[in-house]
This record gives structure tokens, sequence and C-alpha cells, in this order.
């Protein structure tokens, strides 16, 4: 993944969470918006670590290497730590949860597919 790639994924991601926040609140009120946008920000949060982990991890020095790699080793406890927490003590709505974190596969899929496409296009010229 390209830092250009990594930059139209997280912008894509952004977007979708914002027009869905909007959506959800007209359609079925501040609740299920309010649960779309945390979980939102929380899976934006963890698209943005995974994906300055994983470049420094492929283009960095080798001596800073462990450290990112033990970054993304600790990002997943911290991952589930927040979703309890948004689950448990917050009580937010799980389908406007779900939507929130499903911004970030449709965002994924989106990139994954333009990058099919440009390397289909290269291949055929």
């Amino acid at each position: 993944m390209t830092r250009a790639v990594f930059t139209r994924t997280v912008s894509l991601q952004a977007i979708l969470v914002i027009v869905g926040m909007i959506a959800t609140f007209l359609l079925s009120g501040v609740d299920l918006a309010l649960s779309l946008g945390a979980a939102g920000i929380v899976s934006f949060l963890d698209l943005l670590l995974i994906g300055l982990a994983a470049i420094r991890l492929a283009s960095g020095p080798v001596r800073g290497r462990l450290f990112y790699a033990l970054a993304l080793a600790a990002k997943f406890p911290v991952l589930i730590a927040a979703v309890y927490l948004l689950v448990v003590p917050l009580a937010l709505d799980p389908l406007g949860l779900a939507l929130g974190f499903s911004t970030l596969v449709v965002a994924i899929l989106y990139a994954a597919l333009g990058l099919n496409r440009t390397e289909q296009q290269g291949a055929t010229t």
C-alpha cells in the first residue's frame, strides 16, 4: 500500500462516516448517529495506526521495525478495549456500532478494487 492509496482510503472512510452520521440522524435520530460516529472514529484511528505501522514496517529503517511490529501487536488489545468501552459503559446502539465499523471495510475494499484496476491497466499496456 502506497501513501497515496493509504491517504485515499483514510479520506474515503472519513467521508463515509460523516455521510453515514448525517443519514442516520435524518432517518432514525441521534442515538444511532452517535453510535455510528463513535465506531467510525475508533475504526478511523485503527486504520491510521495499521496504515502508518505497515508503511513504516515495509519501508522504514531496520532498527525501527521492531517497534512498529510491537505497535501493531499492541493495537489489537487496545481496539478490543475501545469496543468494550463503547458497548458496555456507554451503551451505544449496536446497529450504529456495526455501521460505523463497516465504513472501514467499505473503504479498504474500495481501495483494493482501485489497486486491482490500476494493476490490470498497467499489465495490458
